[in-house]
């Protein structure tokens, strides 16, 4: 800033300084700081998300993208409810709108499809909301992992279980019983009970397996099992 002086004819000139080594340092800091968080996510095998309450994605890592074929510029901006499946999607968006600022968070189990082109598969997610000052909802924080190989093995178990318990109840009953028509109704009650069945029959057959001495059916017409 030059001081007055005659046309011409600078005498004297004022100079202002201010040290930004402390802002810069900061920044350096800052950015550095963000670098790393960033990597800590990229390198996380579950997937991570963030985005707007009602569905539009506005960060996915890696393993978020790896896992649904699609780069990060294909999922920012779109909504990932449309990838929930139809049987699920209603829960999961009522599991969102009833968070709050004293309840934000909320683990849930739902299908999802990696691709439109493939079948739907197992995931469980821990979702955060995060809200402002006023409670009201800015965002979601989502960590999520695929676990349709866990829901297979559980449902595997539940059902070899289901058939021990229906084979121990049809020994349990048939050493009661004395008459075949009976022992061959409980079994065939139980067996479809163990299967998750509504309908079937048994029959028995003589010694050459081609005449039929004795049928039960259970939920089928006569002209069926004929």
């Amino acid at each position: 800033q030059p001081l007055a002086a005659s046309p011409g004819h600078v005498p004297q000139v004022l100079c202002i300084a201010t040290d930004i080594t402390l802002r810069a340092s900061t920044e350096k800091e800052l950015r550095a700081s963000q670098a790393r968080f960033r990597s800590i996510i990229e390198d996380q095998t579950e997937m991570i998300s963030r985005a707007t309450p009602d569905g539009i994605c506005t960060f996915v890592n890696g393993a978020y993208c790896r896992w649904h074929y699609q780069t990060e510029e294909e999922l920012i901006g779109r909504s990932f409810l449309h990838r929930i499946h139809e049987d699920d999607r209603q829960r999961c968006i009522d599991d969102i709108k009833n968070l709050t600022a004293g309840n934000p968070v909320i683990s849930h189990e739902f299908r999802v499809y990696p691709k439109s082109d493939l079948n739907s598969r197992w995931t469980i997610w821990h979702t955060r909301g995060i809200f402002d000052d006023n409670g009201q909802m800015a965002e979601l924080q989502s960590v999520g992992r695929d676990v349709t190989e866990q829901k297979v093995a559980e449902e595997e178990l539940k059902r070899r279980n289901d058939a021990l318990i229906a084979l121990s109840t049809i020994a349990t009953t048939i050493s009661e019983l004395q008459n075949i028509e009976e022992i061959l109704k409980v079994t065939l009650q139980k067996t479809l009970e163990a299967v998750h069945m509504d309908s079937g029959w048994i029959q028995l057959l003589d010694n050459s397996s081609v005449h039929k001495r004795f049928i039960v059916s259970q939920n089928l017409s006569p002209r069926m099992v004929k």
